[in-house]
């Protein structure tokens, strides 16, 4: 195992020699280790204004792909911190909003051959009142979030056009148009 901390906290990586069980109860085992990104669990939300039907974005520069991305507000847990108590932490940090009641619309993994990492992704609704435009962030974190408010269909629009490209995003945005419906 090799760890490494940054201002995210730690991340470790993981050699593994993996064996395991075949659905046709036979087994297989790799000759050479599998490297695994153990990251643990993460949050994020989809900040809704219902009365204006707009949501509540976040750009921000992303080290692994040199580029800003447009996303919602997501965050990783602490030790032993409750997956709620993550998700308004991150609210108040990088938007600077307080959100009431939040609903958990699904949990999934990134990309589980390479990643432990899971997201728990969440629906609030909020006023977004007074958000556009503003920087957010923890200064001490290197962050530098540019707040965005936007229109449910221009966020669709966006997926469609390749503008959001973030896999979190897009899965709560579909979400929500699919609620839209009922």
């Amino acid at each position: 195992m090799v760890a490494a901390f940054g201002k995210g906290g730690w991340i470790r990586f993981l050699l593994r020699t993996i064996t395991h069980e075949n659905f046709d109860g036979g087994e297989t085992s790799y000759d050479f280790p599998w490297a695994v990104l153990d990251r643990g669990d993460s949050v994020a939300i989809l900040l809704h204004d219902i009365v204006k039907d707009q949501v509540v974005m976040v750009q921000q520069f992303r080290p692994a792909i040199l580029r800003t991305i447009f996303e919602i507000v997501a965050g990783t847990l602490k030790p032993g911190e409750d997956h709620e108590a993550c998700v308004r932490r991150e609210v108040f940090e990088e938007v600077g909003l307080e959100v009431g009641e939040v609903r958990l619309i699904s949990r999934f993994f990134v990309s589980p051959g390479a990643t432990s990492e899971r997201i728990f992704l969440y629906y609030a609704p909020v006023s977004s009142l007074g958000v556009d435009g503003l920087v957010g962030g923890l200064k001490d974190e290197g962050e530098n979030i540019q707040k965005n408010v936007m229109s449910v269909d221009e966020a669709l629009e966006m997926i469609r056009v390749g503008e959001i490209d973030d896999a979190k995003t897009i899965l709560a945005l579909l979400w929500l148009k699919d609620q839209r419906k009922k």
